[in-house]
């Protein structure tokens, strides 16, 4: 049986197993606290210890008892989903006076069973002291077995609220490594068919770059990273179909400095963003654009520059620049903290300027606590 099993596990075998070590070790101690000799000599008798046993036996019912009433009748009752902890103090209080009254009866039985050298008199004095004594054993151990339930509950809570943060984590990330724009689909499609009766190679060589595109976005696995190669190249292919598919009315380039090998970066950082910002140009009327992208490498961080020329002012105040923002940033929070990783906007004279700096890995496998994840806040309003 795993220590795991043992100490959380609700199938009835580990429950009873659980439960049984608890009493045994409880018992115990009990008994041996209850040992009482009155000179050394009596150590080497045996009427301490059988004492200390019929001891055991006249009080250990009523804290089996008070133990199973506060973790299955009043935990669930006041203080997990109601949560009256008025209540509770009074059915608590009144237990205490209950079970007060139980062990006075119980400890009259025990000092008629007893003969201590020292003779203790079953009278009421007696038995209200020993009563006392042992109710206060009983409501601790009782409120003790209550704490470790909380902190089982609150800890199998955590653990729930962390497998859901990660079911959450992957859900998001498949659908964010499968967004390709529906719009850009359609008009790469529009182009293929527009050109297929030109009989040249064209076509052919356009819907091979939209079938790396779709691959890479589909096909990537759960939380890895991509190859900034990969992403990289089919962010190529990407801004190549665009320039078909806008003819002479666009102009899109990229610029690569530094070495790409062995580096990994999330799935469709660039892509992705790449595309909202030409749809955002698109719906706001700016079928001719021209997007400048420059892509470098600077230890170990790979640093974006996508520049935006010839945009209206009107167009910069009726852009929400900060939807596309929070949308690289829900991605990035699946791999990065907020820390790690920078996006700002910039405007100088005739363009607008996005800047987005993220550390580079060079392991597939890097993956966030998914508890860390946080959304973040951004707002930015052109001048």
């Amino acid at each position: 049986m795993k220590l795991y099993d043992f100490i959380f596990s609700n199938k009835g075998y580990h429950g009873l197993t659980r439960h049984l070590v608890f009493w045994a070790l409880y018992c115990m101690y009990f008994w041996a606290q209850s040992i009482n000799p009155m000179d050394y000599n009596e150590f080497f008798e045996g009427s301490p210890y059988r004492y200390a046993f019929i001891n055991l036996c006249c009080f250990i019912p009523v804290c089996i008892v008070s133990v199973y009433l506060f973790i299955y009748l009043l935990l669930p009752a006041f203080l997990t989903d109601k949560r009256n902890y008025l209540l509770f103090s009074f059915v608590f209080f009144s237990w205490f006076g209950f079970v007060l009254i139980i062990n006075y009866f119980f400890a009259g039985l025990f000092l008629t069973n007893i003969h201590y050298k020292n003779y203790i008199e079953p009278d009421f004095i007696h038995k209200i002291n020993f009563s006392y004594a042992n109710t206060v054993w009983a409501i601790t151990i009782a409120l003790l077995s209550l704490a470790i339930k909380l902190s089982k509950n609150w800890y199998l809570q955590q653990r729930e609220n962390l497998e859901i943060a990660k079911r959450k984590a992957r859900i998001e990330l498949r659908i964010q490594k499968a967004f390709i724009q529906p719009a850009f689909l359609f008009r790469t499609l529009d182009s293929i068919s527009s050109k297929v009766d030109t009989s040249s190679e064209e076509p052919a060589a356009m819907i091979l770059k939209l079938s790396d595109l779709l691959s890479y976005s589909l096909y990537q696995g759960d939380l890895e990273m991509a190859p900034l190669e990969k992403e990289l190249a089919c962010l190529n292919d990407f801004i190549s179909l665009e320039q078909v598919n806008f003819g002479r009315s666009s102009k899109i380039d990229m610029r690569v400095n530094g070495y790409t090998t062995n580096k990994y970066i999330p799935p469709l950082a660039i892509l992705a963003l790449l595309q909202e910002i030409i749809t955002m140009l698109i719906s706001e009327n700016l079928n001719s654009h021209q997007v400048s992208c420059q892509v470098n490498l600077e230890n170990n961080h790979l640093i974006i520059n996508m520049s935006f020329f010839s945009l209206r002012k009107n167009t910069l105040n009726s852009t929400n620049w900060s939807a596309i923002i929070q949308n690289t940033r829900s991605r990035l929070n699946l791999f990065y903290s907020q820390k790690e990783y920078k996006i700002e906007m910039t405007e100088e004279k005739g363009k607008t300027i996005m800047k987005l700096s993220i550390p580079l890995s060079g392991s597939p496998y890097r993956q966030r606590n998914d508890l860390d994840i946080q959304p973040n806040t951004f707002s930015y309003e052109p001048a």
